[in-house]
């Protein structure tokens, strides 16, 4: 009868414990003040393109997710993918927190004031979270976007709250 007991006692504390923990557990984020969730797989796979020249863009893709927060920093998380035809292929993966900047203006302007950056589609309001390091800017409106930059050259993007 007692390791039947025994056993009873244990299994009410662990039930129990559930309770007390969940309470003070954060989601992931919570602390920092997220703003949007952005999502991005940008791919060059057409080595004719100029864009996938080595010099240039090169071939493979990144695909990564990253979260904004209020404080501008983005938590990064993903992975890049390069292919030189012949020599070699890999894939590195990228994590880590960047520096991001809004802005607002049209897409010529974004470009003008931070050239080399890839606004990965239009918003409706004309602002974005720019991502300068990453060389990326996402429209704040929430929504899926795509952009063919050349035959073989395109990004999918998806802003969520």
């Amino acid at each position: 009868m007692r390791p039947v007991r025994m056993l009873l006692v244990a299994a009410a504390l662990a039930v129990s414990s559930l309770g007390i923990g969940a309470s003070g557990v954060l989601a992931y984020g919570h602390a920092s003040q997220p703003l949007a969730q952005l999502e991005l797989s940008a791919n060059c796979v057409n080595r004719d393109s100029p864009l996938c020249a080595p010099d240039q863009l090169g071939l493979g893709g990144i695909w990564v997710w990253i979260e904004v927060d209020a404080d501008g920093t983005a938590d990064v998380a993903g992975a890049g993918c390069g292919h030189l035809p012949g020599v070699f292929g890999g894939a590195e993966s990228i994590r880590g927190e960047f520096h991001w900047t809004s802005f607002t203006g049209s897409v010529g302007a974004l470009q003008a004031k931070y050239p080399g950056t890839v606004a990965v589609g239009p918003d409706a309001h004309d602002t974005y979270y720019v991502l300068p390091d990453l060389g990326f800017a996402f429209p704040v409106t929430t929504g899926h976007y795509s952009l063919s930059l050349d035959k073989g050259v395109f990004l999918q993007a998806q802003v969520a709250p």
